[in-house]
């Protein structure tokens, strides 16, 4: 109505008739110039992107042929794409799309009746070269992390922007006709080779040739696409159902994974009251994988899958608890925040109430604990986590976990009996991953001690040093690992364990000594089994751990350190003795370390004295004569003696021992 108002009034006025027919000529007459140079206005528009592309990236990128076809198609021929000095990346024979005009007079780039044919995407790497790191060399200044020129990243706003502006570039209708790539690693090479895709309306099948190893198997890509309301979905596996392996993995990190089928969808992105909100779901059926720093054997999860919810913030990233993760018959819901600014906040949280104990064990992943494979229990269990942090006031940071028991017992031990240790046992020692060392840990071994026969003195020491409340937890102690957590991160690295007396007893006895995610996990659980339900006493568990750690290079328990450094049995020791063995625990083959030239102990070690000693006087473990009469001085005899005569270590620093070695 207010148009044609608009209308009438510049009929009525002859000026202003006159100024709307001379824009209208001027506006015919520019779309007319525009369409008969359409070709010189292109050629020129890619003359300027190509010299920029070479000024940015040092690359050459050339464009054969180019026209206009119609009102708004163009077609590109003979693109390839290389670096100055090194082999072509890509080549294109043929390019052909519509794009939106109506869409581009309001700001929006759109795509359609996408055509190409004969494509060659060929990444090169021999040694240290290759013709693709120039992507991501970009001469210009980089851009600060989390800001557009100095100002702050809107996430929610940025990342509906990009999905949006995704959606729009993906074509209605694609051809794609010939489409290799090939990959060349020094003598490896593999390949994916597409002969004919087309794209109609919503629904596309997409059948891909994977060769590797001179081995060709078809990969099968379905799904949907709905551009109109910013919706994917699609499924991945391999032909006739058979398993599905990725390659290069093996190759490059050494790792395996495979799959049946991997699914994903995007159901729902909505950005609204400044938050940019994504739905969807994605899942793995038959999925293994298999790296030595994740377990020594296959992970396997047969059946898991996410059902997401993400929120995007102007300055956050949050998974919120609606998202349900589910393995095998067991789910739960974790909750997920990270703040960019002002500072760096990391939240996480998992809450799960009463819980079928034998639904969760049922539907561990395969690989992961494989001394509880088998396991029958009864009763329920409940999980809480919570974990907060900044990372500009680490000190600040909160940590609390509870695995809690509701009527849970062990009817039936799986592959290992956990309460073993409580008899007789022989007892492997391993180095580097190797067995070099198997003894009794029982009295037919004339090197076994009980607990009683090891002095006070030595077990109160190694407990003020490594774990000063072991005969009061359940295995864990959140303060000390809450203060490693704390450590860590102001060191940027793995600077201190958490682990206590229990933990390390398990590593050692129950475990192998691979340096694996899963043995960590499966320790966890280990030690919380032993100690919730008391299958091993703590005065057993300490006992065998007296009995079994390394205290020098071939040496194992107590008995066999106090002959190896001080020529006496154990229960000889003096207090001095035992706080200087006390202090080896951590770094066991090092111990010369602690000597100076004059094969006297070093003027550093009268800190960790000072320390022990005050403690265990603090706790009525050694009487204040004791305490004030001891001095930070051993003398060694026997083999220890004869090794420190070779060599005396230069250094006056104790070594760190880091989260890695206690792996």
């Amino acid at each position: 109505m207010k148009v044609l108002i608009y209308i009438r009034k510049i009929s009525s006025n002859v000026k202003l008739r006159k100024w709307f027919l001379y824009c209208s000529i001027v506006l015919i007459i520019l779309m007319f110039l525009s369409f008969v140079f359409r070709n010189v206005i292109l050629h020129h528009f890619l003359n300027k992107i190509t010299e920029r592309f070479h000024t940015n990236y040092k690359a050459e990128l050339y464009i054969g042929e180019s026209s206009f076809h119609g009102i708004n198609g163009l077609s590109f021929n003979n693109i390839y794409l290389k670096p100055i000095a090194g082999d072509t990346l890509l080549t294109i024979e043929k390019l052909d799309f519509h794009f939106g005009l109506l869409k581009l007079l309001f700001g929006k780039f759109t795509i359609h009746d996408l055509e190409i044919e004969n494509t060659y995407l060929t990444p090169v790497k021999h040694d240290s070269i290759d013709n693709f790191n120039f992507l991501f060399r970009k001469t210009s200044a980089k851009i600060p992390d989390d800001t557009v020129h100095g100002q702050n990243v809107n996430y929610a706003k940025s990342m509906d922007g990009l999905l949006d502006a995704i959606f729009n570039l993906l074509p209605t209708h694609v051809t794609i006709k010939n489409f290799n790539n090939i990959n060349l690693y020094n003598k490896y090479e593999f390949s994916f080779y597409i002969k004919q895709f087309e794209l109609k309306e919503k629904n596309f099948n997409l059948p891909i040739i994977v060769k590797e190893d001179n081995i060709e198997h078809q990969w099968n890509l379905l799904g949907q696409l709905d551009k109109s309301h910013r919706k994917l979905s699609f499924t991945l596996q391999g032909e006739k159902s058979e398993i599905v392996s990725i390659p290069f993995i093996s190759y490059h990190w050494n790792a395996k994974i495979q799959f049946g089928q991997v699914s994903f969808s995007l159901d729902d992105a909505d950005f609204s009251n400044g938050i940019f909100t994504v739905n969807g779901v994605a899942a793995l059926q038959q999925f293994s994988a298999q790296h030595k720093r994740i377990s020594s054997e296959y992970v396997v999860f047969n059946d898991a899958s996410i059902k997401y919810r993400i929120n995007i913030g102007a300055n956050y990233f949050e998974m919120d608890s609606t998202t349900n993760i589910r393995l095998h018959t067991f789910d739960f819901n974790p909750y997920f925040k990270y703040v960019t600014h002002p500072s760096k906040q990391i939240q996480l949280s998992i809450h799960k109430p009463s819980f079928s104990a034998q639904q969760m064990f049922e539907s561990l992943p395969k690989g992961l604990f494989t001394n509880l494979e088998g396991i029958e229990t009864k009763g329920n269990l409940a999980y809480c986590l919570d974990f907060f942090v900044d990372l500009n006031e680490t000190d600040s940071l909160k940590f609390y976990s509870e695995l809690k028991s509701g009527s849970f017992r062990i009817q039936h031990f799986g592959k290992m009996n956990l309460s073993f240790i409580n008899e007789p046992f022989e007892y492997t020692a391993f180095e580097d991953g190797m067995p070099i060392r198997t003894f009794t840990v029982g009295p037919e071994n004339p090197n076994f001690r009980t607990f009683a026969q090891i002095p006070n003195y030595l077990k109160y020491a190694i407990l003020t040093s490594e774990d000063g409340w072991f005969f009061f937890h359940q295995g864990f102690v959140p303060d000390a690992f809450r203060e490693s957590i704390i450590t860590n991160i102001k060191q940027h690295r793995f600077a201190r364990g958490g682990s206590t007396i229990s933990m390390q007893l398990v590593k050692n006895v129950y475990l192998n000594r691979n340096k694996t995610v899963a043995r960590k996990i499966e320790e966890a659980l280990i030690v919380w089994l032993i100690e919730n339900l008391r299958l091993v006493s703590k005065e057993r568990m300490y006992e065998v751990y007296l009995n079994i750690i390394e205290w020098g290079p071939g040496i194992y328990g107590a008995n066999e350190a106090a002959r190896f450094y001080f020529d006496k049995d154990v229960s000889k020791l003096s207090l001095a003795e035992c706080i200087f063995l006390a202090s080896i625990v951590p770094r066991p083959k090092s111990f010369k370390y602690s000597f100076d030239e004059n094969h006297q102990l070093k003027e550093s070690i009268s800190n960790y004295y000072s320390s022990v000693s005050s403690k265990m006087f603090k706790r009525e473990q050694i009487t204040e004569q004791e305490f004030n009469s001891l001095v930070p001085k051993v003398e060694l005899k026997g083999p220890a003696y004869q090794m420190l005569l070779k060599k005396t270590a230069p250094n006056d620093s104790l070594k760190v021992i880091t989260e890695d070695e206690e792996l």
